[in-house]
C-alpha cells in the first residue's frame, strides 16, 4: 500500500471511530431500487471487490450487495409502501437478459463493470423512476432524466485514495470480462450504518404476494 493509501486509511479509521459520516437519526432513511446479479455475477463481483480491499486496505464498494441501480438513492420515512410497490413492479415485469462486459470508470473515483445497453432493462429503469415520481412524489435526479446520460453499471470500487483509484482504473483498462445472465430479482436497499441491507427482494414475473419477503441481510 502506498503512503497516500496509508494516510487515507488512517483518516478513514479515525472518522469511523468518531462516527463522522454515520447516520444517527434513522427517522428518515436512504433507500434505492436495484436489480440484483445472479449467483455467478455476484461471486465474480465480490472477488474483484475483495481484491481491491486487499490491495489498498479500503473499499466501500463492499458495503452493498452487487447490483445494477434502477433508482438512485433517495430519502423516505417509511420503506414499507415502497416494499409493497416492489411486488407490484416485479409481478408485471418479465425476467430480462443482462450482459456485463468489460470495465470502465467515473472520474469521481468509481470503477465498475459495464452493463451493455438493453431496451428492456432501460424500460425497467425508466418505468421505475416514473412510477416512484407518480406514486410517491419522488423527483428524478438530473442524471435520471431521459437524455441518455444515465449509465447502468455494477460498482467495483469507490472511496479510494487518488493513487489507488488511478492504479485500479489503469489496470482495468486492459482487462476484458463478459458475463451474461437473466435478471430475475429486484431489491429495495436501505442504508444502515456503513452498509446497505436488502430490506425487500422480489422475483420478476412472479405474481403479487409470492415474493421472497422483507428481511435484512
Amino acid at each position: 500500500m502506498d503512503l497516500q493509501g496509508l494516510i487515507y486509511r488512517g483518516v478513514h479509521g479515525v472518522r469511523a471511530g468518531f462516527g463522522i459520516g454515520r447516520q444517527h437519526n434513522y427517522r428518515t432513511l436512504e433507500v434505492a431500487v436495484v436489480l440484483l446479479l445472479d449467483a455467478q455475477g455476484h461471486h465474480q463481483t465480490r472477488q474483484r471487490q475483495l481484491a481491491v480491499l486487499r490491495r489498498h486496505g479500503v473499499n466501500p464498494g463492499l458495503e452493498a450487495p452487487p447490483h445494477i441501480t434502477l433508482k438512485l438513492g433517495f430519502k423516505c420515512r417509511d420503506p414499507q409502501p415502497l416494499a409493497d410497490y416492489l411486488d407490484t413492479l416485479a409481478a408485471r415485469t418479465a425476467p430480462l437478459p443482462v450482459t456485463l462486459k468489460d470495465f470502465a470508470h467515473f472520474d469521481e473515483g468509481i470503477t465498475f463493470w459495464d452493463v451493455v445497453p438493453d431496451a428492456a432493462l432501460d424500460r425497467l429503469r425508466r418505468g421505475t423512476v416514473a412510477d416512484l415520481q407518480t406514486r410517491f412524489g419522488i423527483a428524478p435526479r438530473p442524471l435520471e432524466h431521459g437524455d441518455g446520460a444515465y449509465r447502468l453499471h455494477v460498482t467495483l470500487a469507490h472511496g479510494l485514495s487518488p493513487a489507488a483509484f488511478r492504479a485500479e482504473r489503469d489496470a482495468l483498462s486492459s482487462e476484458h470480462a463478459e458475463h451474461r445472465f437473466t435478471g430475475q430479482q429486484i431489491a429495495l436497499l436501505v442504508r444502515g450504518d456503513h452498509h446497505w441491507i436488502d430490506y425487500k427482494t422480489a422475483t420478476l414475473g412472479q405474481p403479487h404476494g409470492t415474493g421472497t419477503g422483507t428481511h435484512a441481510a
